[in-house]
């Protein structure tokens, strides 16, 4: 009876141990950036498709001597939480599909002449963003340049805000930036600060390594112990206030709480840029009654870059 006793107890250890270090993220691996096609869209079928674009236009009696370009400035890779776990096979998805697998999307399958890549704020780690920054300046960089190139690739990212009623709910905005060079780029994406909708224990226990452990536990498997330190690493430090952008820790969260924030800290940061309103008015987090007007007026108005 003593050693069956000593058995379960051991077990019992042995449990708590794997839960404890399954919770922290030891045993997940990151999804990383990619391994980009180093090659552009060959020039005789980008050639094609401009002839035929012409010849369309033509044949449909609205010739132009502008040039039509078609582009997608919205697009996720694993990098955002949503889409993350919607690649895991549990969620019926196959794997990974980050920033790179998007630029070859964009340059291969939809043949875009322009793309940004709009991951959500919240799911934008620092080594996350560094690895954006360095796919999609290769991705810029294989379409040749100069004054024709396959494709254009612009940094973005998503600010993903959700309010608890239609006064302090302003939805989400793509934001696109212009410029890739060390000199055009924030240090980090600006996020939304969320309105509190969740106690302080319940937001803490999003991040319970107990909690989290007990997935690795009974869903064990590669994947699990990837999404749980995925996770873990959302986790992160938010930025002091009242610091000037260019003086903040490089490997914090900066945040805002509305459009008029995210505006000024664009602007301090003095870099061209655009803001697209995004999911305003639709989904299972915008409250009843939000609605299209409020994205007009005064919450687009811009001292400075649009």
């Amino acid at each position: 009876m003593r050693r069956a006793l000593v058995l379960v107890a051991v077990l019992l250890v042995a449990v708590a141990a794997f839960v404890r270090i399954a919770g922290s993220g030891a045993l997940g691996e990151r999804w990383h950036s990619g391994d980009p096609v180093a090659r552009p869209r060959a020039a005789e079928r980008v050639a094609a498709e401009a002839s035929a674009q012409s010849s369309a236009a033509v044949a449909a009696g609205v010739a132009d001597a502008k040039q039509i370009l078609f582009g997608d400035l919205h697009v996720h890779t694993t990098y955002s939480p949503d889409a993350f776990m919607m690649a895991l096979s549990s969620s019926g998805g196959d794997g990974a599909h980050p920033v790179d697998d998007a630029c070859d999307f964009a340059r291969f399958c939809s043949a875009l002449d322009f793309w940004s890549i709009n991951d959500h704020d919240v799911g934008l780690t620092p080594w996350q963003w560094e690895e954006t920054i360095a796919s999609m300046r290769q991705c810029d960089a294989v379409g040749g340049g100069g004054g024709a190139p396959d494709t254009v690739a612009f940094l973005g990212w998503e600010w993903t805000q959700i309010g608890s009623t239609p006064d302090n709910h302003y939805g989400h905005k793509n934001v696109v930036i212009r410029g890739l060079g060390d000199d055009e780029i924030p240090a980090r994406p600006i996020a939304a600060a969320q309105v509190q909708l969740l106690s302080e224990d319940e937001a803490d226990a999003a991040f319970n390594p107990w909690a989290l452990g007990l997935l690795g536990l009974f869903r064990p498997g590669q994947e699990s112990f990837d999404f749980i330190r995925f996770w873990n690493e959302l986790d992160v430090e938010a930025c002091p206030e009242g610091v000037p952008v260019r003086d903040l820790p490089k490997d914090c969260r900066e945040s805002v709480k509305d459009p008029a924030g995210l505006f000024a800290k664009l602007d301090e940061w003095g870099f061209d840029s655009i803001v697209i309103p995004h999911g305003t008015t639709w989904g299972m987090y915008t409250p009843s009654g939000s609605a299209w007007d409020k994205q007009r007026g005064a919450q687009h108005t811009r001292s400075a870059r649009r």
